[in-house]
């Protein structure tokens, strides 16, 4: 252990070079200094080495810092709870630290779930909302064409499908924590298009009678946007119609 590190102080630089930011522990009877620097990084100076390879307590460390990543505001926040853990290793075991550590994990996870179901919804909907006022602007300007009508209401009522598919599902929805809330979003918002494909396809399927040929009567217009609906609700609705194409053909 560097002697320096017992005597560091906000503002200081450690001996890695780096600015002191926060002192969480200094304890000079047991040897160790914990302390942040600017980075946000938690760094331990200790005569005791055995922190660095208890395997459990790296497996959490490892765990906890994944999910911290990419995000400097959540290091900002938990890093005292981190050096807390730490501390606790020296001074009370690692069963102790092992406990603060999984505590943590699970707080964090728990969050980051939230914010990250809460960007999925986001990207989705907005989505849904670009793509409904697109095809409702484009559906009303009356175009002669009754196949681009229907490609249009098709769109737009599958993407609608397709957010309720999101939204029921939401609570089942397993994401990768360690994403930032952006590509979350950005999930979502791939989620409404596969949901958009599926509208245009079904869409296409009963235009050219491969499926539910009845549907093209435009008495049957409400019958046409609920399977659309259908179709962009649960995307193996048209993978199955396509299955059974292809067995046709075949």
């Amino acid at each position: 252990m560097e002697p320096t590190s017992l005597s560091l102080k906000i503002g200081d630089t450690d001996t890695l070079g780096n600015k002191v930011t926060r002192v969480f522990a200094r304890e000079q009877v047991k040897k160790y200094a914990i302390w942040e620097t600017e980075k946000g990084e938690v760094v331990i100076d200790a005569d005791d080495e055995s922190l660095f390879q208890h395997p459990d307590v790296q497996r959490w460390v490892i765990k906890v810092v994944g999910l911290q990543s990419q995000r400097p505001l959540l290091k900002s926040k938990y890093n005292s709870y981190v050096a807390h853990a730490y501390k606790l290793f020296f001074d009370g075991g690692p069963p102790a630290c092992i406990s603060v550590l999984k505590s943590l994990y699970e707080d964090l996870f728990r969050q980051l779930q939230r914010q990250a179901k809460l960007a999925f919804l986001l990207g989705a909907s907005s989505a849904t909302a670009l793509c409904v006022l697109t095809c409702a602007l484009l559906y009303f300007r009356r175009f002669p064409n009754d196949l681009l009508e229907r490609v249009l209401a098709g769109t737009a009522v599958s993407a609608l499908g397709g957010f309720m598919s999101v939204a029921s599902g939401l609570r089942k929805l397993q994401l990768d924590l360690e994403e930032t809330s952006l590509v979350s979003a950005l999930y979502g918002g791939v989620r409404i298009v596969v949901a958009i494909i599926a509208g245009v396809v079904a869409t296409l399927l009963i235009r050219t009678g491969a499926i539910l040929s009845f549907l093209q009567q435009k008495d049957a217009f409400s019958g046409f946007l609920v399977v659309c609906f259908v179709a962009g609700f649960s995307e193996r609705f048209v993978y199955k119609a396509l299955r059974n194409i292809e067995n046709d053909v075949a």
